[in-house]
């Protein structure tokens, strides 16, 4: 081999950049020593690798996900609240009279017809009431007697 093809050689091996063959050359010519002596290699670590390879791939899949389900949840919270602003903003700021609603008058002049209705509504409230609380018995024996 001659001194530049040499020379040559060398320097693409500092850069990475030999094949297995120019790798030979040089060790036979002595001009290197043999880097990386030949050990056998332990019997299933192929295997133990691409499996912890695939381990921090499914970790580093997680972590990603996670990164975007907090953003997404983020702005769903920041979109949210705005709607919510603007839902409560707007039929305030279209109302002009809020003086008006301060200041209602009775619907009902005279006292006794304004009881007889406030009795009605409370006792069609309190039949809502109770049709609840005989479902919540009923379930409730249901799963004791289970």
């Amino acid at each position: 081999m001659k001194q530049s093809e040499t020379d040559i050689l060398i320097e693409k091996f500092f850069n990475g950049e030999t094949t297995d063959e120019e790798e030979r050359l040089l060790h036979e010519a002595s001009l290197i020593p043999h880097l990386y002596p030949q050990s056998p290699v332990p019997e299933g670590l192929e295997h133990r690798l691409s499996r912890q390879i695939d381990q921090w791939s499914s970790i580093e899949k997680r972590s990603e996900k996670r990164a975007r389900m907090t953003v997404i949840r983020w702005v769903t919270g920041i979109a949210a609240g705005v709607v919510l602003i603007v839902g409560i903003a707007i039929p305030a700021l279209r109302e002009p009279d809020a003086e008006k609603y301060a200041e209602e008058q009775e619907t009902y002049n005279d006292p006794e017809k304004a009881q007889i209705e406030a009795e009605k509504a409370l006792a069609k409230f309190s039949d809502c009431i109770n049709k609840g609380f005989d479902i919540i018995d009923k379930t409730t024996n249901k799963n004791i007697e289970q």
